[in-house]
């Protein structure tokens, strides 16, 4: 259904103006920020030209570390890039991470969609709203009220980040939201021609610049900042499964050793842990203890075995 006119305006304005969830790239609520690129997929400078070439702008490591240290990388037309974090992010209390883009104004603004994931096989992307109208299309250097936005990522302008909430995000199957190991930035290709759209939550295409037929074409990514993260604590997921199947655990440090034992003490395995790695639940049923560390060091959670 494509919006002819945005009557209501729901979202929140542009940094300046009151009630923005515009995040400055200085805010101490930044606890850590993308630490490794795993995917970078360019798109064409202009989808509908196949002999457009790819952008191209930038490099892939210019996503890490803090916003506005590092210059940015463009990702094309429905281009893509994910990035994992040393510490996995977790479901805090309201934002949970933010995006930064590199728009040069309030309005001029270049969008994507963002996806997380806690096992980098399967992705669950934000609900995208865009309330822009499309009865036109918006050109190359044409504008966009963030009043129109929201779950969209370049909604403000440089130096400010776009939050995520993972709370939205809760009741998705295969998701744990206080493990999320990565996030995938996908630009938005803004034509409003519905073999090229990218579509929102709600089925409406979303209206943004285009054609960008730049090296610097499509969403120009300047980092990923994480404001909750998992703490040290040892967490098991999920914490129940059948004899078979498989298991992870969370909290550990790359070559931790952990071990597994039933309610008696009688010990049912020792593992070495590698950062994805899942486990196969071949033990006894019922409730098994595992720990790693010892003395004051000592991390222990429980699995249940059916």
């Amino acid at each position: 259904m494509a919006v002819e006119k945005a009557l209501a305006q729901p979202y929140d304005p542009g940094p300046d103006s009151a009630g923005s969830l515009a995040i400055p790239a200085e805010s101490n609520r930044f606890v850590s920020w993308a630490s490794k690129v795993t995917e970078l997929k360019r798109g064409l400078k202009n989808i509908a030209l196949p002999d457009s070439g790819y952008a191209s702008a930038g490099e892939a490591d210019y996503a890490l570390g803090a916003a506005m240290t590092n210059s940015v990388v463009s990702l094309g037309d429905g281009g893509s890039i994910t990035l994992r974090f040393t510490r996995a992010i977790r479901n805090g209390d309201g934002a949970d991470f933010a995006v930064f883009e590199n728009g040069f104004g309030d309005e001029f603004l270049e969008l994507a969609t963002v996806e997380v994931s806690s096992d980098g096989q399967h992705f669950v992307a934000f609900p995208a709203v865009s309330l822009t109208p499309t009865n036109q299309q918006v050109w190359s250097f044409g504008t966009l009220n963030p009043r129109n936005l929201h779950n969209l990522a370049g909604k403000y302008r440089l130096g400010f980040g776009t939050p995520f909430d993972l709370d939205e995000l809760k009741n998705e199957a295969g998701l744990d939201v206080n493990h999320i190991q990565f996030v995938r930035i996908r630009d938005v290709v803004g034509s409003i021609k519905p073999e090229y759209a990218t579509l929102d939550s709600k089925g409406n295409a979303i209206n943004d610049p285009w054609p960008t037929t730049f090296p610097t074409g499509g969403f120009d990514l300047d980092a990923v900042g994480v404001i909750h993260e998992e703490t040290g604590s040892l967490a098991v997921y999920p914490t129940m499964v059948l004899q078979g199947e498989t298991f992870e655990l969370h909290g550990l440090e790359e070559g931790n050793e952990f071990l597994i034992a039933n309610m008696n003490g009688q010990q049912q395995g020792r593992f070495v842990y590698q950062a994805g790695q899942s486990f196969p639940a071949r033990f006894p049923r019922g409730w098994l203890i595992l720990q790693s560390g010892s003395g004051r060091n000592r991390k222990s959670t429980k699995l249940l075995v059916q």
